[in-house]
């Protein structure tokens, strides 16, 4: 059976205020070829194109989260073994603000003119 299984936790950065939010994605598929790794991070290139043809995909996906998440300040990357799956890792930093305080209860019984 295949299964695709997804992680997230947020960890606490290195400076005051910041967090990383941490993100695994792993599948028990096909796996990838540690040479192979490189070809994923480019723009319609497929690993396998046979596989391209069954499951679809202009293999832009990947390119594009890679994209977005270093233009945050992130990084993503993979492990994988053929015949077992894959897993990719991912980082974000960010920054929280403490929880501001709820706005005041207003008043049922209306102002007096």
């Amino acid at each position: 059976a295949r299964f695709v299984r997804v992680a997230a936790r947020v960890e606490a950065g290195d400076a005051p205020g910041s967090a990383v939010i941490v993100a695994q994605v792993q599948d028990n598929g096909v796996g990838i070829a540690a040479d192979k790794f490189d070809l994923l991070f480019q723009p319609f290139s497929q690993v396998e194109s046979h596989l391209s043809r069954v499951h679809g995909g202009s293999g832009l996906g990947l390119v594009l989260c890679r994209g977005l998440i270093e233009s945050l300040g992130g990084s993503m990357d993979l492990s994988s073994v053929v015949g077992e799956g894959t897993e990719f890792h991912l980082s974000v930093p960010c920054l929280y603000a403490p929880a501001s305080p709820p706005p005041p209860a207003r008043s049922s019984v209306p102002d007096p003119p």
